[in-house]
């Protein structure tokens, strides 16, 4: 064979490679959230809609919002691959190079002797990405998030935005269902209007869609529509997933959404989840901000209920949240401040919600307000009540239900039910726990009041930390299966401090306890019923505490309370 017929053949054979390699359908993958990482493993690291790249601008890395999740061959400059090492994992790029954190903020590639890099997740669901070697945290370098550098710890509080959401490449066997929202990052201020944003998907896919939501104290939403009820500061992923079908694989889909509390006045004070967020400027200045007294920090950052001294408290926006992520500092001014609001001197404050004037800072590597002047206790209350429409509550101050939208209710244990009488004036004294509903989920503003408590037993205790054990037949609001009721508290641990239950006594029993109502003029049984909880209470059972379905003559239980059927 001659040059030139080889070469055509060559040619020829080119072409018939290619043409076959073209009709091979090539690998593709798709994003799946996950909460926490191996090694091997091929990773997306974004932020707000926004992914890590592989790419330097002044020693920072850059990050991009446009991203593709099929088709990825591993050399996209988005992927990072982990490799195991001592305290954590090295992170790979597409070649031999890894990142390293030098000169303490400076990231850079090297072939050997990269940074070893920890993942600790949080509880909304993202990560805190650190470097073991400098105990630095890879953070945005500013709230538009178009790049990242490494930060000391209390750096990322306002102006470094740091949690970030990991994925990993999960290879499609079949056809993807491309599960994607149309905005993957909110942020708003609560009470603003917000609209779900929309889900794409695959053209002909068959499968059922289910939302869930990773921080549920921010937002809850509907499992089968999408619908989100916001519930508080904070952030929180929403997912929507779908299972395999015969015609399309497993997908994922997520977007963030950051509710801001507030906006620093006066009417509007910042949250201490605004303050912790990253998306605050620390400019020193003058702002308000609210939350529940938890505790205090020792000068060595050590966390106490029980404090040394007067010059600060520690606050977090629920009362009793003492995860040290979660929580900011009031730093009082010496004088007023302190006398009439230190902690050592007035340790019954612990709980109670306050609002602060100062300026905004960091203190002990915390959010902080210092420089204090002004400082008040709240006039109304905050009350979340959840899609099933019941909630446990412990009072601080004494609050006013009525009108209010929540009705709030005694408890006592009457056989196999919990008997529920609405207290008539709304007024719940201070320290006491209640049962609460609403026929509307939300958050409501619930008013102090100094007019008279006719009720000062409302039959529900508040844990200690020590002695609300299942051992002690502690029972707790809770609901399994659509079933709403008070359930027996099977933790390893007594049930966490300040948190309401009922003792069943000796003689209590079952596992859970059925609602039922003392007063029927409040509707309350209709507006059960009418929501489709599977409450029942004309449940009928016999003198040892079986259901009984089709009950004959005989003496039986229902709603606590013996009949005769002759």
């Amino acid at each position: 064979m001659n040059k030139m017929n080889r070469r055509i053949f060559n040619f020829f054979l080119l072409v018939m490679f290619l043409g076959i390699a073209s009709s091979v359908s090539a690998t593709t993958y798709r994003l799946q959230r996950v909460t926490s990482v191996e090694s091997g493993k091929k990773y997306v690291f974004e932020q707000a809609g926004r992914v890590m790249k592989h790419s330097f601008s002044s020693s920072a890395l850059q990050t991009t919002n446009e991203f593709s999740t099929t088709g990825l061959s591993g050399s996209e400059d988005y992927v990072w691959q982990l490799e195991s090492a001592s305290g954590g994992f090295k992170i790979k790029k597409n070649n031999s190079n890894y990142l390293k954190n030098s000169s303490g903020t400076e990231l850079s590639f090297v072939s050997s002797s990269p940074s070893i890099w920890s993942f600790s997740f949080q509880n909304d669901g993202t990560a805190l990405i650190k470097c073991v070697s400098t105990s630095r945290y890879l953070g945005g370098t500013d709230t538009s998030l178009s790049a990242y550098k490494c930060y000391t710890e209390d750096n990322l509080l306002w102006l470094c935005p740091h949690s970030v959401v990991v994925y990993q490449l999960v290879e499609e066997k079949g056809t993807s269902p491309d599960l994607s929202f149309d905005n993957a990052f909110f942020r708003f201020l609560k009470g603003e209007s917000y609209s779900v944003p929309d889900l794409e998907t695959a053209e002909g896919f068959d499968g059922t869609i289910t939302y869930s939501s990773s921080n549920t104290k921010v937002a809850t939403v509907n499992a089968s529509t999408g619908e989100v009820m916001i519930v508080g500061p904070g952030r929180t992923l929403i997912t929507a997933s779908s299972a395999s079908t015969a015609s399309f694989d497993a997908g994922e889909a997520t977007y963030t959404l950051l509710v801001m509390g507030g906006d620093g006045s006066a009417d509007k004070p910042y949250s201490v989840s605004d303050m912790n967020s990253g998306y605050l400027t620390k400019s020193f200045s003058d702002k308000y901000v609210s939350g529940y007294i938890v505790g205090y920090y020792t000068t060595d950052m050590f966390f106490k209920t029980v404090a040394d001294n007067d010059d600060c408290v520690a606050i977090a926006d629920y009362r009793d949240d003492v995860t040290s992520s979660d929580i900011a500092l009031i730093q009082f001014k010496t004088g007023d401040p302190q006398t009439n609001y230190g902690l050592k001197s007035h340790p019954n404050e612990l709980g109670k919600r306050v609002k602060a004037y100062g300026r905004m800072n960091i203190l002990r590597y915390k959010a902080c307000i210092d420089n204090v002047e002004s400082l008040s206790f709240a006039d109304r209350y905050p009350v979340t009540i959840s899609n099933y429409k019941y909630a446990t509550y412990r009072t601080t101050e004494k609050l006013n239900f009525t009108n209010t939208g929540v009705s709030a209710y005694t408890a006592a244990i009457d056989g196999n039910n919990v008997k529920l009488t609405k207290i008539s004036d709304g007024v719940v004294d201070t320290g006491l726990g209640v049962v609460l509903y609403s026929g509307t989920a939300g958050t409501y503003d619930i008013p102090v009041t100094t007019a008279p408590a006719t009720v000062t037993n409302t039959g529900l205790l508040i844990s200690d930390g020590s002695k609300a054990t299942k051992d002690n037949n502690t029972y707790v609001l809770g609901k399994k299966k659509d079933v709403v009721g008070f359930y027996r508290w099977v933790g390893a641990e007594s049930l966490p401090a300040g948190r309401v239950y009922l003792n069943g006594g000796a003689s209590a029993a079952r596992d859970y306890l059925e609602f039922a109502f003392d007063d029927e003029a409040t509707g309350m049984r209709d507006a059960v019923h009418h929501d489709k909880v599977e409450i029942r209470t004309d449940v009928v059972y016999d003198l040892q505490g079986r259901r009984v379905a089709q009950p004959g003559k005989g003496l039986y239980i229902v709603n606590g309370k013996k009949i005769v059927i002759k």
